[in-house]
C-alpha cells in the first residue's frame, strides 16, 4: 500500500514535467489521451486506497507523510474530479494543450501534497503556488482587455492568502520551529496547550480567513471576472471546484484541532455565516445567469452543512465530511451541464438560450436531473446533504439562545432554494422562443462524463437512507 502512495503522488508530478519540457510532444489528441490515462490511473489507486488503507504512514525525501480517513477521502474525491475534467475538457481546451494539461497535473500534484503531507508549512506554500498557477490559466484563456481585471483578482487572493498566513506563521508557529517539531494538525492536538492562548486565537482566525476565501465567502471573495467571459467558465468552473475542496479540508482540519474556539466563538461565525447565506439566496434569485446562480446556490447549501458543526456531537464530524463530498459531486454535475448548455449556446444568459426541442431528450433529462438535484428535489443528494443538517440543527438545543432561531432562518431560506431552482428550470426549457436549428448532440466523452457523475449522485442520495444518522455517516467516510 506504501508504494501506490508513492506512485500515487510521484506519477502526476513525473507526468507534468515530461509534458512540460518535452517539445515534441505537440499533438493536442496525444497529450490529451496521455494525460486522461494519468488521471484515470490515479483514480484507480485512490480507489484502492480508499477501500483497503488503514493508517498509512510513510516518508519521501524526509517528509513525512501519514493520511487520515478524511484524507483519503480527498484524494479520492480530488482523482475523481480531476479525470471527470480532463475527459470534458476537449471541446472547452482548444489552445496551448501542452502547457494547460500540465498545469493540470501539477495542481493535482500539488494538491495530492496538501491533503497528504504532514507538514502545515508545505500544505500552505502548495495554496500559495495553486492561486499562483491558476493566474497563469486565467491570463492564458483571457481576452487581452481583460489581464488588468484578472491581475486585480490575483492580487486581492494574493493579499488575502499573506494576512491568513502572518497570522499563523507570527507567533503560533514558531513555537514548532524553536523545539524543532514538526508544524502538522497532528502535533497541533498534542501541543496546543503550551502556546500562549493569543497566539491560538490569532492562528485560528488566520485558518478562518485562508477557508473564507477559498469557499468564496463576502468579504473574501472578490468581483467575479468570469461572468464577463474574461476567462473562459470552464477554467472557472475548474478552480471554483478546487478551492471548495481545500477549503472544505482546512475547515474539518481545523475543526478537530481548535473545536474548543469554534465553541467559544460559535455565535459570532454563525452571524458571518448566516449573513452570507442570505446574501446568496438573494443572488441566486437574481437567475440572470447560469455560473453566476450555480455558484451562489451552492455556496448557500454549503453554509447549510457548515452549520451542523455546531452540534458539537460525535458524529458531526462524519456528517460535515458527508456533505462536502456530496456538494462537491452536485457542483461538478450542475457545472458540466451548464457548461455544455454554454458551448452549445454561447451564452450562459438565461435570456439568451434557445429552445431545447423534444428530439434532444438527453439534454432536457440532464438539465432537469441537475437542476432538480440542486434544488433540493427529494431522494437526491442536496436534499439528503439538508436533510441530515437540518436534523442535526435541530437536535441540538443551544447554549446561546440566537443560534436556536437560525435553524428556521436556514430552512425558510432553503425554500427560497428549491423556488429559485425551478425558476431557472423554467428559465431553460420552457421560457426561450426562439428554436435551436441545429440537433443538440453528445459525444462519447461527454457521455461518459455525464453518466458517471448521474451515478455518483445517485449512490449518495441512497446510501444514507439505509443506514442510521450516526453509523451511515462514518460508514460512508470512515470513522473518525
Amino acid at each position: 500500500m506504501v508504494t501506490m502512495m508513492n506512485l500515487y503522488f510521484f506519477i502526476p508530478l513525473i507526468f507534468a514535467l515530461f509534458l512540460g519540457v518535452n517539445v515534441w510532444f505537440k499533438k493536442a489528441s496525444l497529450i490529451r489521451k496521455t494525460t486522461n490515462t494519468v488521471f484515470l490511473l490515479e483514480f484507480i489507486f485512490s480507489s484502492v486506497i480508499l477501500m483497503f488503507s488503514s493508517e498509512i504512514n510513510f516518508s519521501i525525501f524526509n517528509l513525512n507523510f501519514s493520511p487520515d480517513k478524511f484524507s483519503v477521502v480527498f484524494i479520492f474525491l480530488s482523482s475523481f474530479a480531476f479525470l471527470l475534467f480532463s475527459i470534458f475538457s476537449k471541446k472547452f481546451i482548444l489552445k496551448m494543450h501542452r502547457g494547460f494539461y500540465a498545469v493540470l497535473l501539477l495542481i493535482f500534484g500539488i494538491l495530492n501534497g496538501i491533503f497528504l503531507i504532514n507538514n502545515i508549512f508545505i500544505s500552505l506554500l502548495g495554496i500559495f503556488w495553486i492561486i499562483l498557477l491558476f493566474y497563469f490559466l486565467s491570463i492564458s484563456y483571457s481576452k487581452k482587455t481583460s489581464l488588468k481585471a484578472i491581475s486585480t483578482q490575483f492580487f486581492a487572493d494574493l493579499a488575502w492568502y499573506l494576512i491568513g498566513l502572518f497570522l499563523i506563521v507570527k507567533d503560533f508557529a514558531r513555537y514548532f520551529v524553536l523545539n524543532d517539531v514538526v508544524f502538522s494538525f497532528e502535533n497541533i492536538t498534542k501541543y496546543l496547550y503550551k502556546i500562549d492562548d493569543s497566539a491560538v486565537i490569532l492562528t485560528f482566525y488566520g485558518f478562518l480567513i485562508l477557508i473564507g476565501r477559498m469557499f468564496n465567502l463576502i468579504p473574501f471573495c472578490t468581483k467575479n471576472i468570469s461572468q464577463k467571459y474574461q476567462i473562459t467558465p470552464f477554467v472557472y468552473c475548474l478552480q471554483n471546484l478546487i478551492f471548495l475542496m481545500l477549503g472544505g479540508f482546512l475547515f474539518g482540519k481545523c475543526y478537530l484541532d481548535f473545536n474548543y474556539l469554534f465553541y467559544q466563538n460559535q455565535v459570532v461565525i454563525a452571524l458571518f455565516l448566516l449573513f452570507n447565506f442570505v446574501i446568496y439566496v438573494f443572488l441566486a434569485l437574481r437567475q440572470d445567469k447560469m455560473f453566476k446562480f450555480l455558484n451562489s446556490i451552492i455556496l448557500a447549501n454549503l453554509i447549510i452543512s457548515l452549520f451542523s458543526i455546531f452540534s458539537f456531537e460525535k458524529e458531526c464530524f462524519g456528517i460535515y465530511a458527508y456533505c462536502i463530498f456530496g456538494i462537491c459531486i452536485s457542483y461538478l454535475l450542475t457545472a458540466s451541464v451548464f457548461l455544455f448548455l454554454e458551448d452549445t449556446f454561447k451564452t450562459d444568459k438565461f435570456d439568451e438560450l434557445k429552445i431545447i426541442d423534444n428530439n434532444s431528450k438527453m439534454c432536457r433529462f440532464l438539465v432537469i436531473s441537475s437542476m432538480l438535484n440542486v434544488s433540493s428535489a427529494p431522494f437526491l443528494s442536496i436534499f439528503s446533504i439538508e436533510l441530515i443538517s437540518f436534523m442535526m440543527m435541530f437536535s441540538t438545543t443551544y447554549d446561546v439562545k440566537i443560534l436556536n432561531y437560525i435553524p428556521y432562518l436556514l430552512v425558510l431560506g432553503t425554500f427560497i432554494l428549491v423556488l429559485s431552482g425551478f425558476g431557472v428550470i423554467y428559465k431553460i426549457l420552457i421560457e426561450p422562443i426562439e428554436k435551436f436549428e441545429t440537433p443538440i448532440k453528445f459525444e462519447a466523452h461527454q457521455i461518459i462524463v455525464f453518466s458517471s457523475l448521474l451515478f455518483a449522485v445517485l449512490i449518495l442520495s441512497v446510501l444514507p437512507k439505509f443506514v442510521s444518522l450516526e453509523i451511515g455517516t462514518k460508514i460512508i467516510i470512515g470513522n473518525f
